[in-house]
């Protein structure tokens, strides 16, 4: 009881889309993939520095797994997967990228703003599931 059963469509449209701005060619992320850029945004707050650290005193209000399942909205908000088993194996990368960047890229401690990888795998888990 309790539980409602949503399609992927209705899923995506349930998450929350980024906001539409403008970049000024020193501060674009082109470089980054878009699950990326949304797990930095939701960590950061920041859409336009691809620099942007979290201060560990100052964070933002939203946990590490929690960016990671929003990141992972985004994922499915942008798919063009046509199976469940497209879609599945979509979300995966993103997972393994997002993890793959916290655990191999210098910047990404500031990013985390200190916390530990093992949250955002965490949070990845749990979408999954």
């Amino acid at each position: 009881t309790g539980y409602r059963y949503m399609t992927i469509p209705q899923l995506a449209e349930t998450a929350t889309r980024p906001p539409q701005t403008t970049m000024s060619s020193s501060t674009t992320t082109t470089d980054e993939s878009p699950v990326l850029q949304d797990l930095r945004r939701h960590l950061t707050g920041s859409s336009t520095d691809s620099g942007a650290a979290i201060d560990p005193e100052h964070r933002t209000a939203v946990a590490l797994p929690v960016a990671a399942i929003k990141s992972l909205l985004g994922v499915i908000q942008r798919s063009q997967a046509n199976t469940m088993m497209g879609l599945q194996e979509e979300l995966r990368g993103a997972a393994e990228e997002m993890m793959a960047f916290a655990t191999d890229c210098p910047g990404s401690l500031q990013l985390l703003g200190g916390r530990s990888h093992i949250a955002l795998a965490s949070g990845c888990e749990l979408f999954m599931k």
